[in-house]
């Protein structure tokens, strides 16, 4: 979930670890109670595990599960951009990950902190950090 322009967004998700349970949908909320689909196909693949930030006026989400490695951006939750395919100097899915964690530094810079790449719960764990470009 993140907030964007007075509003709250859950992007895309999970009900399932399986590629067949992934989610691509979009939803707004004035007040985390009440929720309006805003989109159910914004363009870019279904996931979960994905790091989501606002960054200079507009939202980015970056790879996720299945071994993702795209960023993607949006100024209003329906049109979504395609920024990268090589996030982490990756495009391939043996450098993709999921569950990392995105942060947004004080002097705007992007970073993402480890993440995972496994199926399994003992497979491959990232202990990196990197600074993206946008």
């Amino acid at each position: 979930m993140i907030g964007f322009n007075g509003k709250l967004y859950l992007i895309a998700g999970e009900v399932g670890f399986t590629a067949d349970t992934q989610l691509v949908d979009i939803w707004s909320s004035d007040d985390g109670t009440v929720w309006t689909l805003v989109t159910a196909s914004p363009g870019f693949s279904p996931r979960s595990g994905h790091g989501v930030v606002v960054h200079a006026g507009e939202v980015l989400m970056i790879a996720g599960w299945p071994e993702l490695h795209d960023l993607w951006a949006s100024q209003d939750m329906l049109t979504w951009e395609l920024r990268s395919n090589s996030t982490w100097n990756c495009n391939a899915t043996k450098c993709g990950k999921f569950d990392f964690w995105p942060l947004v530094t004080s002097k705007g810079t992007i970073l993402t902190v480890g993440g995972s790449n496994a199926y399994s719960t003992f497979g491959k764990m990232w202990a990196d950090t990197w600074e993206l470009t946008c």
